[in-house]
């Protein structure tokens, strides 16, 4: 399961199995190019989870906007497969990068939120 706890109005708040998630992400190259960086993980107590930070940079194509973003990642693993996904992530920095542009697809509506 991949949750958004972010996630803005009419965006899911979790996607799960391989087909939800696709089509959730399946748009976001056709929008933004981003290059991810400045990884890092957080030492846990736990085995079964990772706690990563990092960043994008990159731009909306639709607008050549800067989209620059940091998030903050929790990945729970059960029996060496990924259980539960947390995508912490600022919906503000893309509805910037996308305003006043004519988008398709999961992306359409977060433009609104500038």
């Amino acid at each position: 399961m991949l949750e958004f706890p972010y996630a803005p109005a009419g965006f899911p708040e979790s996607v799960k199995g391989k087909t939800e998630l696709h089509e959730y992400m399946k748009n976001f190259p056709e929008h933004f190019e981003v290059e991810f960086t400045d990884l890092r993980f957080h030492e846990t107590t736990d085995p079964a989870l990772v706690i990563a930070e990092f960043a994008s940079r990159g731009t909306a194509l639709a607008t050549g906007r800067p989209y620059n973003q940091r998030y903050i990642s929790l990945v729970e693993t059960r029996d060496g497969r990924i259980s539960r996904y947390v995508d912490y992530w600022n919906p503000q920095v893309a509805a910037e990068s996308l305003r006043g542009a004519e988008v398709d697809g999961v992306f359409s509506s977060i433009r609104d939120l500038a």
